[in-house]
């Protein structure tokens, strides 16, 4: 086999991808040492389950040090595009996680916000008569359909609106510049398709990448990844009272770095 024919999912992808993480080890360093402080968080928490804030917190945490560590593994493997997608997950979890933390209502309109988009998808299926309904047995006596019914009527107003989410955060700047940036990914806008192509000196196109890339973007995905995960831990930190500071800004100060380090290399229009 080979690693044209395998690409990502055979073995011979693993003695590239090594090279590649000792080459760039300055950038994947960071990556790992992030990933063991929110470790050590992880550890120091002590989370009174009587206090549906904290539980939640908790858990949020959780799954955005996933995506933080997913991210990470999909760049380890030359795929920065996948990387971008979970790291915009990963903001958007931030804002959630940020404002939850301020605000000890923000964690009731959270969960409602939950239930009423719930709701919706299941009144959906039902509506439609979709395929899963039936193949997982989901059948609901007439009782619990009225109470679905008044439920969703008591929370169909709750609305939460991402960009006004990010606002509460105080990361309204990150919102409609990274968080954009990330989107553009997400939803596969032409302009990121160009990065696909391979052009010759007239423009023409001559083929289509395919494989691992670790080009220069791997030092916004390592950015993007590290600074979100660091101010999930910020948040972390405050709300369970870690005393976590110093090790805090440390690592800003890397990602500071790097992030100097790409602003020297735009040339000016």
């Amino acid at each position: 086999m080979s690693l044209e024919r395998n690409v990502f999912l055979g073995e011979e992808i693993n003695e590239l991808r090594a090279q590649k993480m000792e080459e760039l080890s300055k950038y994947f360093d960071l990556c790992f040492s992030v990933n063991r402080l929110a470790s050590d968080f992880r550890s120091a928490i002590v989370v009174d389950r009587d206090v549906t804030r904290q539980v939640l917190c908790a858990c949020l945490f959780q799954r955005l040090h996933e995506n933080y560590q997913a991210a990470v593994l999909l760049l380890t493997y030359g795929l920065p595009m996948d990387s971008k997608i979970i790291v915009r997950t990963l903001w958007e979890g931030l804002y959630n996680l940020r404002v939850i933390t301020k605000d000890k209502k923000a964690t009731e309109l959270y969960i409602k916000y939950g239930e009423k988009l719930r709701l919706e998808k299941l009144r959906k299926a039902l509506s439609k008569d979709r395929p899963f309904v039936k193949e997982n047995n989901h059948s609901f006596t007439k009782e619990e359909l009225n109470q679905f019914k008044d439920f969703y009527e008591e929370i169909k107003s709750v609305d939460i609106k991402i960009a006004a989410l990010a606002k509460d955060a105080g990361l309204a700047d990150y919102h409609v510049t990274l968080y954009s940036l990330l989107s553009d990914v997400a939803h596969c806008s032409p302009r990121v398709l160009d990065s696909y192509l391979v052009l010759d000196e007239q423009d023409r196109v001559v083929d289509i990448k395919w494989g691992p890339n670790w080009d220069k973007d791997y030092r916004f995905v390592v950015t993007a990844a590290a600074e979100g995960m660091l101010f999930v831990l910020e948040s972390i930190n405050q709300l369970f009272g870690l005393r976590k500071e110093n090790e805090l800004s440390q690592l800003n100060k890397d990602v500071d770095e790097i992030a100097k380090e790409m602003l020297q290399e735009v040339k000016p229009v």
